[in-house]
């Protein structure tokens, strides 16, 4: 067994295909699994195509939302939707794979706040 916390942090798939290969060579383990927690990313990244875009009956996909966590402090999410922008928040609070950099000098770009006229 692996796991891999925040994988899309890893911009390389070498490093799975690596741990991919190791695991499941013994055949005396009668279970092999390899468990990966991470924050949705773009659907630019590899993880998306590996685990999300493609169907495998080995691979199983479950999410889960910031706002079923009963661990979290009842204001965390309220307070995130509030400093992050509404692309971000998508992402990190409701799970979304999109690209928040799309059409843009950088994801977050407001000409009002970002540029100034001299």
């Amino acid at each position: 067994m692996a796991v891999i916390e925040e994988l899309t942090e890893n911009q390389s798939k070498e490093f799975y295909d690596e741990i991919y290969m190791r695991v499941g060579r013994l055949p005396h383990i009668p279970v092999n699994l390899i468990v990966c927690a991470t924050n949705p990313d773009s659907p630019a990244h590899w993880a998306y195509d590996h685990f999300i875009a493609i169907k495998s009956e080995m691979i199983k996909v479950f999410y889960s939302l910031t706002r079923d966590n009963p661990f979290l402090p009842p204001t965390y999410v309220e307070n995130i939707r509030k400093r992050l922008d509404v692309k971000m928040a998508r992402r990190m609070l409701e799970g979304e794979w999109l690209d928040i950099r799309t059409d843009v000098i950088y994801y977050a770009y407001e000409s009002e706040y970002n540029f100034k006229k001299h």
